[in-house]
């Protein structure tokens, strides 16, 4: 029998939030998969897609899942922008200038995105390089965000640095 690829993403949240020990409520857990979904089957991707993420999860530790599961969900150049799910949770961190996106500066409470850009190695005021960690980054602080209410900081730094590397 075939999984619906949503039903997939749901089963794999689940079982990945379980194996953490980490209680996360089925809706939240949908919105989650659904996410992810969304921005896997951007009609745009051929390569960073559904599938893509099924295969990497395979025999994965549950937080290397994770990282699997978001390293993707923010692909600006092809998707023509930010995914529309993903778009509010990164309101704030960069700005648009000259067909460049550039680090806002980062509210000395924001400790999970001053986290990303730590680990990523960027600046406030900087241009994100499109093909020097640009998605990724911004991909991990769409995960850092979503995860943050379930997750205890040194599995969301394990999460990000997965997604870095």
């Amino acid at each position: 029998m075939t999984i619906a690829t949503i039903n997939r993403f749901i089963q794999i949240f689940d079982q990945t939030f379980a194996a953490l020990r980490s209680t996360v409520p089925i809706h939240d857990i949908e919105r989650l998969a659904m996410l992810v979904h969304s921005a896997m089957e951007n009609k745009r991707r051929f390569y960073h897609t559904s599938m893509h993420v099924f295969d990497l999860c395979v025999g994965m530790k549950p937080l290397q899942v994770l990282a699997a599961l978001f390293h993707d969900v923010v692909y600006y150049q092809l998707d023509n922008g930010f995914p529309q799910q993903s778009a509010v949770l990164l309101n704030g961190v960069v700005r648009h200038d000259n067909g460049s996106l550039i680090l806002q500066q980062i509210d000395r409470d924001d400790a999970p995105l001053q986290l990303c850009a730590d680990i990523f190695g960027f600046k406030a005021g900087h241009i994100l390089p499109l093909f020097g960690g640009m998605n990724e980054f911004l991909s991990a602080v769409v995960a850092i965000r979503l995860l943050q209410p379930y997750l205890p900081m040194r599995d969301l730094l394990a999460i990000v640095a997965s997604i870095e590397a």
